[in-house]
């Protein structure tokens, strides 16, 4: 008997000991700030890393900070998930994390639910699950900047509940859930969405519940009826348009009301006449729609110069609330909303803004405001003023001038005087070449009331010439002229004649004006508009036709005066 109560107690005492050392074992390998039990591992807050000395037959692992204290494991990558893939489920909440690398999970093969739940993820790719071909939940809520790649959901197919409530998705690629026919229950609460295409949700055939709580929707489509047929829906707090194209929900199951969420909390937000009225209580008869115009634009009429900056602002009626567009001349469209295309940008409100207009742009635009049964057109006209530059060519002469331009230009060139002299006269007036020239090319005076100060002002500006507005004139060829003494007008030569001589000269050419007052004002003009030596050489030939004509007016005395 003694022997027996030895061997008793000596086996106690072993397992004792074992179990001791089992237990002792279990406490060495659970990390700081975990709690450990068999198989599962449950972390809280202070971790700036991925937990370490995980042992490799856990198959539950959390990692959850709170709100007001989150972790800080900025980065998710294979290496941390390194010894532990037994994993089935994993979550990992509040810990801060901002990027998920390609491969992060690519050796979960067993894991069946993954929560990375408000987070600061920025990115998650088409590999981000790579891998997870057993993966039944997946929660990425709360991560609300967050951009997701439409084709982030390949390699998780088998899903069959997806949480992406929160995360401020607004729009949903119609291609988005195509790999996802067992999916049951989908959330899509609190992101900000105003519209859900039919398309979106048709791959989804298995769907049982359809969380649409929180977001922007003014309404359905009425091509998700069958779907809703058989599903629980969530649609309360969004600013539901109670109007003819949401009525179909009311011929839903009655289940729609017994669902978790009791349609008695669905309220109407517009029309006006129907502003918080429960959805379930509005009369068939009030939901009504009206054809969608728009009513009128701030100008129809816009006229501005190249590469200025536009902006077309109009007010829209209709319900549903219309979708705005607007076509440029050419038909390029700019259509809907909140839409950035390019220099075009047009707003939530329906305003057009053009960042800078060009040739393009010039011409009738039409704002169109359209629903799924009607439109209505305005026309807005916009002309694109285009500045061009042109190039002057001047020419000039000491015996014309030729304008083809109001601007005015300054040349420089030398000019000639006539030299005068005393006691000489000469016959080439009558006689000579001077006479023949002048008859075969007659000057035609183009300004009027020049007179002889112009002319003498002119000789002594010395090299300017203001380019003047008129016709082409007639020249006379040089070769007609016959020698002509010149002096420069630079030189500081004086004139030698007497004061008696040129007194006579000048009260016979007055005496000769009187007589025919219009023929020399012409010539004074011509003197003034065609330069200082054709308009001299005028006023003498003229005297010298005159005193052809009439013995009486003779001007020898002047013609004295002049040494040709």
């Amino acid at each position: 008997m003694d022997l027996k109560m030895e061997r008793f107690f000596i086996l106690n005492t072993l397992t004792l000991i074992l179990i001791i050392s089992v237990e002792r074992t279990s406490v060495l390998s659970c990390p700081t700030n975990c709690r450990c039990r068999g198989k599962a591992v449950k972390c809280s807050s202070g971790f700036s890393s991925f937990p370490a000395g995980l042992d490799a037959t856990t198959v539950y692992l959390s990692i959850s900070g709170t709100e007001s204290q989150k972790n800080t494991i900025s980065s998710l990558s294979k290496t941390d998930i390194q010894g532990i893939q037994s994993l089935f489920t994993l979550i990992i909440t509040y810990s801060g994390v901002q990027t998920v690398q390609n491969d992060a999970f690519s050796i979960l093969s067993n894991l069946h639910d993954l929560s990375l739940a408000d987070n600061d993820i920025r990115t998650l790719t088409a590999d981000s699950f790579k891998g997870l071909t057993k993966l039944r939940t997946l929660d990425l809520s709360g991560n609300t900047n967050c951009k997701l790649d439409k084709n982030v959901l390949t390699h998780i197919s088998g899903l069959e509940e997806l949480n992406l409530g929160n995360m401020n998705l607004q729009n949903l690629d119609k291609d988005f859930f195509t790999n996802l026919a067992q999916l049951k229950n989908l959330k899509l609460y609190m992101n900000g969405i105003k519209e859900i295409h039919q398309d979106v949700l048709a791959p989804l055939k298995a769907l049982k519940t359809l969380d649409l709580n929180g977001n922007r929707l003014l309404g359905l489509p009425v091509e998700l009826k069958p779907m809703f047929n058989n599903m629980n829906v969530h649609f309360s707090e969004n600013p539901w348009q109670c109007n003819c194209q949401l009525l179909w929900l009311r011929e839903l199951p009655g289940k729609l009301v017994s669902s978790p969420i009791d349609t008695s909390e669905i309220i109407c937000n517009g029309p006006k006449s129907l502003k918080y009225h429960s959805f379930v209580n509005v009369p068939e008869s009030n939901f009504i729609c009206i054809p969608p115009k728009v009513i009128r634009c701030d100008q129809t009429k816009y006229s501005l110069d190249v590469n200025l900056r536009l902006t077309i602002s109009c007010e829209y009626e209709g319900d549903p609330i219309p979708e705005v567009k607007f076509v440029r001349p050419d038909g390029f469209e700019i259509d809907g909303r909140d839409t950035v295309s390019g220099k075009y940008e047009l707003s939530e409100n329906g305003t057009l803004t053009i960042s800078s207009v060009a040739i393009e742009d010039d011409g009738d635009w039409t704002v169109s405001a359209y629903n799924k049964t009607a439109h209505g057109d305005l026309k807005v006209n916009v002309h694109v003023i285009i500045t061009t530059t042109s190039t002057t060519t001047t020419s000039t002469s000491t015996t014309s001038t030729t304008t083809s331009t109001t601007t005015t230009t300054t040349t420089t060139t030398p000019t000639t005087t006539l030299k005068l002299t005393q006691g000489k006269t000469t016959s080439k007036l009558a006689n000579g070449p001077l006479a023949s020239a002048l008859s075969q090319n007659p000057v035609v005076a183009t300004q009027a009331g020049a007179t002889q100060a112009g002319v003498t002002h002119q000789q002594q500006a010395g090299a300017t010439h203001q380019q003047q507005t008129a016709k082409p004139k007639s020249t006379i060829n040089p070769d007609l002229l016959g020698p002509v003494d010149v002096i420069d007008t630079r030189s500081t030569k004086k004139v030698d004649s007497t004061t008696q001589s040129v007194r006579d000269g000048k009260d016979k050419v007055e005496t000769v004006i009187k007589e025919n007052p219009i023929n020399y004002g012409l010539m004074a003009a011509s003197a003034a508009g065609g330069g200082t030596i054709v308009g001299i050489i005028c006023i003498i030939v003229m005297c010298c036709k005159k005193k052809q004509n009439n013995e009486k007016n003779k001007i020898s005395p002047f013609e004295d005066d002049f040494d040709l």
